[in-house]
């Protein structure tokens, strides 16, 4: 009898328990996303693999902003995502930043000022309305880095790029 009253009362705790656990607190507010794809480009060719993040405009006024990730392939074609791998972006201005990939270097060294969103001169667009294609175009001429040395010229000189990593930390 005391075994079926201990039973019945773990029951009625792993209920109320499971009860608990559909509850909203602490959950993500989602904001409705939209298809999103890119092209990464490097003087014309495709570039890749890379990470291309696009980060709001507006992400310090709305907390419901996010940024949102994609890595380009060794075309430069990109898939981006907000809550998953590759489910989107909501609609919204972002600046876009380029980084290494973790999985593979990129083909040649990301000129800097392309890695930062404070320095990024680039941007996208995304609409519910419209297919979002996203088009990254980065220039090697015109990246100057301190002093107007060519972010270029000077990454082929770096160590990570002569041992073949891609990767560049001149800054």
């Amino acid at each position: 009898m005391a075994s079926r009253q201990l039973f019945g009362g773990l029951a009625s705790l792993l209920v109320l328990g499971l009860a608990g656990c559909g509850s909203n607190e602490g959950a993500i507010d989602k904001v409705p996303v939209y298809p999103a794809t890119g092209v990464v480009r490097m003087d014309g060719k495709p570039f890749g693999p890379v990470v291309v993040e696009l980060a709001p405009v507006d992400r310090d006024s709305n907390s419901k902003a996010r940024t949102v990730m994609g890595t380009a392939d060794a075309q430069g074609k990109v898939v981006f995502g907000t809550y998953g791998i590759d489910d989107g972006a909501a609609a919204g201005e972002y600046k876009v930043v380029i980084r290494s990939s973790l999985s593979a270097p990129p083909p040649g060294p990301i000129p800097t000022r392309y890695g930062s969103f404070t320095s990024t001169p680039l941007t996208a667009s995304i609409s519910p309305d419209r297919p979002n294609e996203v088009a990254v175009d980065l220039q090697v001429s015109g990246s100057k880095g301190p002093g107007g040395t060519d972010v270029f010229t000077e990454a082929t000189k770096s160590e990570a790029f002569r041992a073949g990593t891609g990767t560049s930390t001149t800054e």
